[in-house]
């Protein structure tokens, strides 16, 4: 198994503040087992959540919102980082708040994974809220908010089938075990 030899925080400047949701970049010298030596970036990221909101009918949440990285207007769920100290589960509870003021009757977690596991620390839990209904006085954060089955989503612009099937090929699996 390689070993990492050294590992030097190249971004941001260590002796800094890193502003709120910056991630670290770390450069770490490993040594594989055929004794090569190599360098390799890694980000290190925080564990997330994301949360795919379902009605008691079976129809799914999603919103439009516009992200910058690629520049887009995509589909969405509910996600967010998961805060230190903070169980993933209570993370999508509060993320399914924050973003879409659902409330639900349950959240099944149906499976994490790693993103992008050659370059990043990042691990994303993915959960399925069942039941959601909407917290009475409360407002979701600014985005188009759309419901509708799996199949009404994916004929909405900029989603692919691709797209969607990796969101939620799990869940419906879950559901699929649980009849």
């Amino acid at each position: 198994m390689p070993k990492v030899l050294n590992e030097k925080q190249v971004y941001p400047d260590p002796s800094e503040e890193s502003p709120r949701g910056v991630i670290r970049v770390t450069l770490r010298s490993i040594e594989e087992d055929d004794g090569k030596r190599r360098e390799q970036y890694v980000w290190e990221r925080p564990e997330f959540v994301v949360v795919i909101p379902e009605t008691p009918s079976g129809k799914i949440f999603a919103k439009c919102e516009f992200k910058y990285a690629v520049m887009e207007e995509l589909l969405t769920f509910a996600a967010g980082a998961v805060k230190k100290g903070e169980l993933p589960i209570t993370a999508a509870i509060r993320e399914l708040r924050q973003e879409f003021a659902l409330s639900a009757e349950g959240l099944i977690p149906i499976g994490e994974y790693r993103v992008s596991p050659d370059k990043s620390t990042e691990t994303q839990h993915v959960f399925v809220a069942k039941n959601c209904s909407p917290i009475i006085g409360a407002t979701p954060e600014p985005g188009t908010i759309v419901i509708g089955t799996p199949e009404e989503i994916l004929r909405k612009p900029n989603m692919t089938i691709a797209l969607f099937r990796a969101a939620l090929y799990d869940a419906v699996a879950q559901e699929a075990l649980l009849i």
